[in-house]
């Protein structure tokens, strides 16, 4: 808050100067006459107009605890997006964990089913191999 102050200050001097002659005792009586008192008044009267423009230092500590409530509504609207985004994110990954639970126990048994699968394919084989030497070794039997 900026103040303007207009101060007018009238300073009056009254100046009083005073002359005072006196003779002495003995010749009192025949200087009577010459005892002369004199008083001058003088009276000197000064205006001075003072203009101040003061800025109170209230103004600068709510200026700055307005803007630290400015932004810190602005923290705080952000601490309040991130708990969201955290709370968001904890379900989210909450469901994103059982969905991976089961996806990897699809892929679990998928993987037995495979693995079974190869190991079927691979004895599978063998034997499908040990026929044909079989079936080999009964035509060279048989040619011979």
């Amino acid at each position: 808050m900026l103040v303007n102050q207009i101060i007018t200050a009238t300073i009056t001097t009254t100046t009083t100067i005073t002359t005072t002659t006196t003779t002495t005792a003995a010749a009192a009586a025949a200087a009577a006459a010459t005892t002369t008192t004199t008083t001058t008044t003088s009276t000197t009267t000064t205006t001075t107009t003072t203009t101040t423009t003061t800025t109170t230092t209230y103004y600068y500590y709510f200026y700055y605890y307005y803007y630290f409530f400015y932004y810190y509504y602005y923290l705080l609207l952000l601490l309040l997006l991130l708990l969201l985004l955290n709370f968001y994110y904890y379900y989210y990954n909450y469901y994103d964990y059982y969905y991976y639970f089961y996806y990897y126990y699809f892929y679990y048994y998928y993987y037995y089913y495979f693995y079974y699968y190869y190991y079927y394919f691979y004895y599978y084989n063998l034997l499908l191999l040990l026929l044909l030497l079989l079936l080999l070794l009964l035509l060279l039997l048989l040619h011979y």
